[in-house]
């Protein structure tokens, strides 16, 4: 095949559920990019580690927890790069490049006075450096910190997949992904790449996660069974619906250090009901979503939803109700994992950075250029 490499993609998410793993082939066809998913694989992230990077991102930790865990995800996602291997049988020499996301703990978007500068920042934590030394292979890492230093937002970086894979001439796509936090692109039919609309609406399953947490012990509410059989808490509903972020002009991107357990617990008084409080933040996520595509998306688009969300039958339903004017789908039925696309969307960025292409729409994240995502680990 031409240009062929082959790629291991990482990601691990705003809701540290597990490390996506995704074994990838890309290349060229007719001028056009091409992927073969080969394996797909969710390896389990461990308590401690998860508390320790939810006491980080709430600023209760020491330096050497930062550094220890910095190099820890190195040999945990090298762990999960020979395994996604191991498990088809497929040999790891073969392997071009490892393509990573990091662990984010703080995305600082939007410009402010720290010292004597004005800038903006975002830090995904793990060493490329230690891992390309471990693995004996190249890595590709710190995608967000060119475009944050041209003035854009480093988010989000999965538009650039979604124009080269989503893309149709005839029908106006909007590619919605529900993790954590969810974005859109907005892909009008037979567009160029500058055409794009991408953005984070809000929260997509991070409170409810926080909440089932909190109430339940559990990682997520399987089906919305939980916020289903809840009621809607009206001024809980209505605090939520105060949140600026919702109505914000892209562009725009937001994570865990504003949508968190301190926002939830501001907000939730003692005396709601658990359930009710899942259902209430299961509405406000279905809106907040829905609220952005209705703003900005055009009528009778097709909605292609990927991510955990999607597995969440409850929050599609309200989405469902919410958006009677588009029709949802998800991205599976296009033959894309909808659990691995984040993960599949980053080998893709890995394999942009080795065609020297670049990797933002600088129209969607406010940067003053395109350029190339990212930098190379080489410790062979």
């Amino acid at each position: 095949m031409e240009k062929e490499k082959f790629i291991i993609g990482i990601m691990t998410g705003t809701s540290v559920d597990s490390v996506d793993t995704a074994l990838c082939r890309f290349y060229m066809e007719s001028g056009s990019f091409r992927f073969d998913l080969l394996n797909y694989k969710e390896y389990e992230i461990n308590s401690d580690i998860r508390k320790l990077i939810f006491r980080i991102t709430s600023n209760k930790f020491t330096i050497k927890e930062l550094s220890q865990l910095n190099f820890y995800l190195a040999y945990l996602f090298s762990d999960c790069s020979q395994g996604v291997c191991k498990e088809i049988g497929f040999d790891f020499k073969n392997v071009d490049l490892i393509s990573i996301h990091g662990q984010t703990l703080w995305h600082n978007p939007i410009p402010e006075q720290f010292t004597d500068k004005f800038i903006s920042s975002s830090l995904q934590l793990t060493s490329i450096s230690a891992l390309s030394a471990i693995l004996k292979k190249e890595v590709i890492g710190d995608f967000r910190a060119a475009d944050i230093a041209l003035g854009g937002q480093g988010a989000p970086l999965v538009p650039i997949f979604d124009y080269y894979f989503l893309r149709d001439e005839k029908k106006d796509i909007v590619a919605l992904n529900i993790g954590g936090i969810a974005n859109i692109t907005i892909i009008p039919k037979n567009c160029s790449s500058q055409n794009l609309i991408g953005f984070d609406t809000g929260p997509g399953n991070m409170l409810i996660d926080i909440a089932v947490s909190k109430y339940f012990n559990k990682k997520f509410d399987e089906n919305g069974e939980i916020a289903k059989s809840g009621q809607l808490i009206e001024k809980l509903y209505k605090d939520l619906l105060r949140i600026d972020f919702i109505y914000q002009v892209p562009p725009k991107s937001t994570g865990r250090e504003f949508f968190n357990y301190q926002l939830l617990n501001s907000m939730v008084n003692e005396d709601y009901l658990p359930n009710d409080v899942i259902r209430t933040i299961t509405q406000f996520s279905a809106f907040s979503i829905a609220h952005n595509i209705k703003k900005y998306a055009p009528i009778n688009s097709m909605i292609v939803v990927s991510g955990g969300g999607r597995m969440n039958s409850y929050l599609i339903d309200l989405l469902n109700t919410e958006l009677i004017d588009y029709d949802l789908m998800k991205i599976d039925e296009l033959n894309i994992n909808g659990d691995a696309k984040e993960a599949i969307c980053f080998a893709f960025l890995g394999y942009l950075y080795k065609m020297h292409l670049h990797g933002n729409i600088n129209s969607i994240s406010g940067a003053t250029k395109e350029i190339i995502l990212g930098v190379s680990a080489n410790n062979i």
